[in-house]
């Protein structure tokens, strides 16, 4: 039973007074944690000794994002994508695993606002993270004042949580002349169904009887 000791074992055979001896060295295959975490923008991650310490050294890993089997092994989050990925790590036979997750891409939804526009909360899909960059005047909130800027281009951070760090671009931007170009002052109850045109377009337009870029009389 290998399992009651590891090292070398002396194992003796005897018949008709004939004895023959056979050395067996029990080895381990074990990892010492059971998990690694990685950012989404992590790249190319060696799982060397010291992120994965184990015995032995020299096995060879398998899993979904390993690019590399063979020591020290590698991984990229590139290609395993989000989530938890389980990772073998094989050798003499035997056969150990652990879990290694990739955090998610944080989603930024603010990439464009008028300079003239009030200060704001950084709209995006994660909580608790801290902002850095330009025209941020609360880096927990992610109150950004666009009216402390230029107009232009910038790039803000985003650290996650978990450690992870991404970065976006949001442009400020001169507020455009907004303006109806088919619209009249009055209607008859009779136009039942009237489409507004606007520029700039691609904007929102809201008010009593409007239903996407239509006036429903009724």
């Amino acid at each position: 039973d290998p399992s009651l000791s590891l090292g070398l074992d002396i194992v003796t055979y005897s018949y008709n007074s004939c004895t023959d001896t056979a050395e067996i060295n029990i080895l381990n295959t074990e990892l010492f944690i059971d998990s690694l975490f990685f950012c989404h923008n992590s790249a190319l991650q060696y799982i060397d000794l010291d992120i994965a310490p184990r015995t032995p050294y020299n096995g060879l890993w398998n899993g979904n994002g390993i690019v590399d089997n063979s020591f020290p092994g590698s991984f990229n989050a590139n290609f395993s994508g989000p989530g938890c990925h389980i990772i073998s790590f094989n050798s003499n036979n035997c056969t150990d695993s652990l879990v290694i997750k990739v955090f998610s891409a944080p989603i930024f939804i603010d990439t464009l606002v008028c300079a003239n526009s009030l200060p704001f909360i950084l709209n995006i899909n994660q909580n608790d993270g801290v902002w850095d960059g330009p025209g941020i005047i609360d880096n927990n909130l992610g109150l950004f004042d666009p009216s402390t800027l230029a107009i232009g281009n910038y790039i803000l951070q985003y650290t996650s949580p978990n450690g992870c760090i991404d970065t976006f671009n949001i442009e400020v931007i001169n507020p455009p002349n907004l303006s109806f170009l088919s619209t009249n002052t009055n209607y008859c109850y009779i136009d039942s169904f009237f489409n507004i045109t606007t520029f700039p377009s691609g904007g929102v337009l809201s008010g009593n009887g409007i239903v996407n870029s239509f006036l429903i009389l009724v």
